[in-house]
């Protein structure tokens, strides 16, 4: 079965984060509608912004919520508050949103939210100087997938895990275009001959003055097919 991840309803969650009132959910909304382009206008324009890149191992401590996305909120600040006093970590918020809510009932719908987590003393790692690349890792292949047993076993909720290095294909966006970019990347990557083979993750990065800029980058593991699609 083919795993996709439902980037545009997820983001809101984060988008809403940094909201500060309803007057201001509700314009940022209506700010987020741009006009229509061609669908191959948006092709052609991809291949200017997908790259290929290969994604190291990398452990994470992650918090698994069962419910709506209006959750986000408090998942994020539960698993900050924990891991921020916990581990050691580095780069942006990861969201695995594996399952299509509508298709599947909020009361079972799963998604996860993770951070990054390097073998040291608690807090974050210190960015390179005149970073700013919101996505930016500060650590080494070896410290981003460090043995798992260099780490504490964390409490309950909140689980560590290793995700695999993979292949796969990345764009940047942000909160106002990824819905329309998350549909796009699903077609430019079967028309350049890849399939997916694992569930994407999105990384979101800083919130900023304007809320619908928050960037946001889609990480999706393919591989070439072996023959060209038809």
């Amino acid at each position: 079965m083919k795993r996709y991840t439902y980037l545009f309803a997820a983001s809101i969650g984060f988008f809403l984060l940094a909201c500060n009132n309803s007057e201001t959910k509700k314009s940022a909304a209506v700010d987020m509608v741009e006009p229509v382009k061609d669908r191959y206008d948006l092709l052609r324009e991809l291949d200017s912004r997908v790259k290929v890149e290969e994604v190291p191992a990398t452990n994470v401590v992650s918090l698994e919520v069962i419910g709506g996305y209006q959750r986000h909120p408090e998942a994020y600040q539960q698993l900050v508050a924990y891991v921020s006093k916990n581990h050691r970590t580095v780069g942006a918020i990861l969201g695995i949103y594996p399952h299509d809510p509508d298709l599947v009932e909020e009361d079972k719908l799963s998604w996860s939210i993770s951070l990054r987590v390097l073998p040291g003393k608690p807090g974050a790692a210190p960015k390179r100087a005149n970073e700013k690349d919101p996505f930016a890792v500060n650590a080494t292949n070896g410290e981003l997938g460090a043995p798992l047993s260099s780490f504490a076993t964390p409490q309950k909720p909140f689980l560590l895990e290793q995700l695999p290095a993979v292949t796969a294909v990345t764009l940047r966006s942000d909160v106002a275009r990824i819905g329309k970019d998350g549909l796009a990347l699903n077609a430019w990557i079967d028309m350049n001959n890849y399939v997916q083979t694992g569930t994407a993750r999105t990384e979101f990065g800083n919130a900023t003055q304007e809320s619908q800029l928050i960037p946001v980058k889609i990480i999706v593991p393919v591989k070439k097919r072996t023959k060209e699609a038809l």
